[in-house]
């Protein structure tokens, strides 16, 4: 009996003759915008299943804004690769301007804010196509007057295997293993290459 006279909330309150309250339309945003926020969170580090194949285009750019898509290998026996992009400035007539480091991990500290976000930036422009183009670039252009051409190579510093470790081959601390891959000469723009 007591199934076949249960009521829904709102039935239950127009019984009772109090008013029906509905809630106000941005908490349904708010429900959204965290369900998702938790979409994501669950999803990109295992993207490698059907979900993440299908919303790869929805979530990889909120993913990478807040580096959610970087790899937790802290643990692991063979931790992520530290990388850093080598560039060299040149002029109209092809000679070489500067060169650098980006970010520059000599000058990096634990307080560092500006490092951390290049950090982080530089992490990002490897991940995105075409945003290494659209950022690293311009920002190099703009920094070193007279510049018309960027070199860009992406190096990546190898961690010794722990295998290597463990047969007492190689020392913890060799940092020989370096991966260089050209990222190819990108031309300054006359906005950028002037604006400094």
């Amino acid at each position: 009996m007591f199934l076949k006279e249960s009521l829904s909330a709102k039935e239950w309150a127009a019984q009772q003759g109090e008013p029906v309250q509905s809630l106000p339309k941005w908490t349904w945003l708010v429900s959204l915008a965290l369900l998702f926020h938790l979409a994501v969170i669950f999803i990109t580090p295992n993207s490698q299943n059907y979900f993440g194949f299908r919303l790869v285009k929805i979530i990889q750019p909120y993913a990478g804004l807040f580096e959610f898509s970087s790899e937790w290998t802290f643990f692991s026996p063979d931790p992520a690769a530290p990388m850093y992009y080598e560039w060299k400035a040149y002029d109209t007539s092809g000679n070489e301007l500067k060169t650098g480091i980006f970010p520059n991990i000599s000058s990096l500290s634990f307080f560092a804010d500006r490092q951390l976000r290049r950090l982080a930036a530089g992490r990002y422009m490897s991940m995105q196509p075409g945003a290494l183009e659209n950022t690293l670039v311009p920002y190099l252009c703009r920094t070193n007057p007279g510049a018309s051409a960027v070199r860009l190579t992406r190096v990546v510093t190898l961690p010794t295997p722990l295998i290597d470790i463990i047969q007492e081959k190689k020392d913890v601390h060799d940092r020989s293993g370096l991966n260089r891959i050209d990222a190819g000469m990108d031309f300054c723009d006359s906005s950028s290459a002037s604006a400094s």
